[in-house]
C-alpha cells in the first residue's frame, strides 16, 4: 500500500480531530468488504492495492461538512463530502482515488439526478465507472457512520429499503452488484465439509509430546512446570493479514505459527506448547482444515513445540487465533532497555515481505516470487536470538509492523531519541529488482511495510562487531542518542508510522 494514503489520513485527522475514529472505523470495514467483493470477480483482474487504498480514502471530505453527530463540523451539506474528497484527494496527486470519493453516493449519482433534486453538487456525472469504482460503492452501501449503526454490517434489507426511496434505478443497480460481489453460499456436498467433533477426532490425532503429558483431546491441557513461562497471541484474519488466493491452507498454517513464534524468538524463549482457535466458514473442506494444520506442523518443526489444544467455531471469515507458551533463557529482553551510545542493528533484510505482499495485491509477479516467499513462508529468527542471548543483548524486538513503526516503539519505550539512516537499512537485490521494474520506493517497503519478522536490537558497537563472527546478517542502522520522551530521526517525513492490522 502507498504509504501516502495513511499520510493523507493522518493529515486531514490527526489524532483527537473528533472524527477520526469514527472514519477509520468505517473506512476499514469497507476496505475489508470491498476486498471480500472483489475476490468473487478476479477473473476480470480488479486492483486489489488500490480497492484497499482508495476505500480507505473514499470519505476523506466528511470533515469539511456539517454532522455533528459524527464530529464534523464543516460548513457544507453532508451530502458534499464526496466532491469535496474527490478535490482534497485530486490536490494530493491521486486522481484515479478522487474519482472514487464523489462516486460512492447511493449507487451513483447522473448530471440529471442532481440536477433535477437541485443538490448542492456540481452539475456533472457522479457514477461509478470503473469495476473498483463500482466496488468499493457496493461495499459502502453496507455500513453506516451513524451512533448506533456504526462497527456493524446493514442487513441487505435494510439497505435495499434505503435505497429504493430513491427510485428502482439505485435499487436495480445494486441488486446487479450484488448478484456479481456477493459470496455465493456454499452448499453441504456429503462429508466434505468440516463436521465439529468428526474434525476435532482427526485434529488431536497427534504424536505424543514428552513436555505435554495431557494434550489435545481432554478438557483442558497439562504441561510439565515451566521455571519462567513465556506467553505470547497472534491472530491471521481472512481479509485483515492475507487474502485465500494468496496462499494455499498448508502456507497459512506454517505462517501463521512462525508470525506467533517470532514473539518468543525476541524474547529468547523456545516454544512448548500453542494452542489454536480457529474461526471457520461453514463451507469450509475438512481436508484444507488438515492441511492447516499440517502446516502447523511443519513450522513447529522447526521452532520447537507442540500443538497442545484448541477450540473451533463458525465465523463469518477464516480467522487462525494463536496462543503460544514457551521457556524462557537465562535473561528476558525488553524494548525498554535501550542506552545512549548503543548501536542499533537489524537483522537480515528489510522490506522483502511487505514487496511480497503488494506483488500479490497488484498483480505485479513478475520477478517477484522470492518475495512473495518471504512474505508467505517468514523464519523466525531463532537461530540469531540464540547468538544475541549468548552476547547479552538485553533490547530486542522482532519487526512485524515495519521498521519506522517499531522503531518508534522502542524508542518511546526506551525513553531516547534514535537516529537512524535510512542508507545503512539493509534492501535485499530482490527488493530493489523488484522497485526498479515497478517504479516504486524500496524504503517505503522497509520502513512502513511489516511482517519480516527480522530482529531489531541494540548493543555497543564493540559487542556487534564480535557477534559479527558468528551471525553476519546483522547492519548497523543508527545509534541511540540522549534520553526524550521517544522519537526516531533520520527518515522521510512519510516515515512516521508503520504498517496497522487495523
Amino acid at each position: 500500500m502507498n504509504p501516502r494514503v495513511l499520510t493523507i489520513l493522518n493529515h486531514y485527522y490527526p489524532e483527537g480531530h473528533p472524527a477520526r475514529d469514527i472514519l477509520l472505523q468505517h473506512s476499514r470495514m469497507v476496505a475489508r468488504k470491498a476486498l471480500d467483493a472483489a475476490l468473487q470477480v478476479m477473473e476480470e483482474g480488479p486492483d486489489l492495492n488500490f480497492i484497499a487504498e482508495a476505500a480507505l480514502l473514499h470519505d476523506i471530505g466528511i470533515g469539511l461538512t456539517h454532522a455533528s453527530d459524527i464530529g464534523c463540523h464543516g460548513k457544507h451539506s453532508y451530502i458534499c463530502h464526496g466532491f469535496l474528497g474527490h478535490d482534497i484527494l485530486k490536490k494530493e496527486g491521486l486522481p484515479r482515488h478522487a474519482l472514487v470519493c464523489e462516486r460512492h453516493t447511493g449507487t451513483g449519482l447522473s448530471k440529471e439526478e442532481i440536477q433535477k433534486a437541485e443538490l448542492p453538487l456540481p452539475p456533472r456525472d457522479m457514477q461509478p465507472l470503473s469495476l473498483e469504482e463500482k466496488i468499493i460503492c457496493y461495499a459502502d452501501k453496507f455500513f453506516s457512520k451513524n451512533p448506533g449503526e456504526a462497527g456493524r454490517e446493514k442487513p441487505l434489507a435494510s439497505i435495499r429499503n434505503q435505497l429504493a426511496r430513491f427510485g428502482d434505478h439505485q435499487l436495480e443497480r445494486f441488486d446487479s452488484w450484488h448478484k456479481r460481489f456477493a459470496p455465493t453460499p456454499k452448499k453441504s456436498a456429503g462429508n466434505i465439509y468440516w463436521d465439529e467433533f468428526s474434525l476435532i477426532r482427526k485434529l488431536t490425532a497427534d504424536k505424543k509430546d514428552p513436555a505435554i503429558p495431557v494434550g489435545p483431546g481432554d478438557d483442558a491441557a497439562l504441561l510439565l512446570c515451566l521455571q519462567k513461562p513465556v506467553i505470547s497471541t497472534d491472530t491471521q484474519r481472512e481479509g485483515v493479514h492475507f487474502l485465500r488466493n494468496w496462499m494455499s491452507f498448508e502456507e497459512l498454517g506454517y505462517k501463521a505459527v512462525m508470525a506467533a513464534a517470532s514473539d518468543l524468538a525476541a524474547s529468547f524463549a523456545r516454544p512448548v506448547a500453542l494452542f489454536v482457535n480457529l474461526g471457520l466458514p461453514p463451507g469450509e473442506k475438512e481436508e484444507d482444515i488438515l492441511a492447516l494444520q499440517q502446516g502447523m506442523r511443519q513450522a513447529l518443526a522447526e521452532t520447537g513445540g507442540s500443538i497442545a489444544g484448541g477450540n473451533i467455531c463458525k465465523a463469518e471469515a477464516l480467522c487462525v487465533d494463536l496462543f503460544v507458551a514457551g521457556e524462557g533463557g537465562e535473561f528476558f529482553p525488553r524494548r525498554s532497555l535501550a542506552k545512549t551510545g548503543e548501536g542499533i542493528y537489524v537483522t537480515g533484510f528489510s522490506g522483502d515481505a511487505a514487496a511480497g505482499c503488494h506483488a500479490l495485491l497488484s498483480g505485479n509477479r513478475k520477478g517477484a516470487a522470492p518475495l512473495i516467499r518471504r512474505f508467505i513462508k517468514p523464519k523466525a529468527r531463532f537461530d540469531a536470538a540464540g547468538f544475541l542471548s549468548d552476547a547479552g543483548v538485553c533490547c530486542l524486538m522482532d519487526i512485524s509492523d515495519g521498521l519506522a513503526g517499531d522503531a518508534l516503539h522502542l524508542a518511546k519505550a526506551s525513553g531516547l531519541t534514535l537516529a537512524l539512516d535510512p542508507h545503512a537499512i539493509p534492501l535485499s537485490p530482490d527488493l530493489l529488482a523488484y522497485c526498479s521494474r515497478y517504479g516504486k520506493d524500496p524504503l517505503s517497503f522497509a520502513l512502513t511495510g511489516g511482517e519480516d519478522y527480522e530482529l531489531l536490537f541494540t548493543t555497543e558497537d564493540s559487542m556487534a562487531e564480535k557477534l559479527r563472527t558468528k551471525l553476519s546478517d546483522i547492519t548497523r542502522i543508527g545509534t541511540c542518542l540522549e534520553s526524550s520522551e521517544g522519537r526516531i530521526t533520520g527518515l522521510p517525513e512519510w516515515a512516521d508510522h508503520g504498517f496497522s492490522h487495523g
